[in-house]
């Protein structure tokens, strides 16, 4: 498949519409002030993008997504993950690839 233009890449809890963090061609990457001591960027390209998740707790328990946007299609896709305190496990939802 052939890569897209990527613009920005946000992470988001969708449960309550949180943003954790955001990458993007003009700002660079940015972690949410809510969550600056949680979260931190492993990799922050607009191509390949992942986040560390530190401290987990019950509340943080849930479904998270990536949204990819690009130019000029706008959203092109997004994954899912889901994160169980009770197993200690994140698992992939649903495959995606740019």
């Amino acid at each position: 498949m052939q890569n897209k233009d990527v613009v920005q890449v946000t992470w988001q809890k969708p449960e309550g519409e949180k943003t954790l963090a955001t990458s993007s061609k003009p700002f660079g990457p940015r972690v949410n002030p809510d969550f600056i001591d949680k979260v931190e960027f492993k990799d922050a390209g607009l191509q390949n993008n992942s986040i560390v998740i530190r401290n987990l707790t019950e509340q943080d328990e849930g479904c998270y997504q990536c949204l990819f946007n690009s130019y000029p299609e706008g959203e092109s896709g997004s994954d899912h993950f889901y994160f169980s305190k009770l197993t200690s496990k994140c698992s992939q939802l649903l495959p995606f690839d740019l």
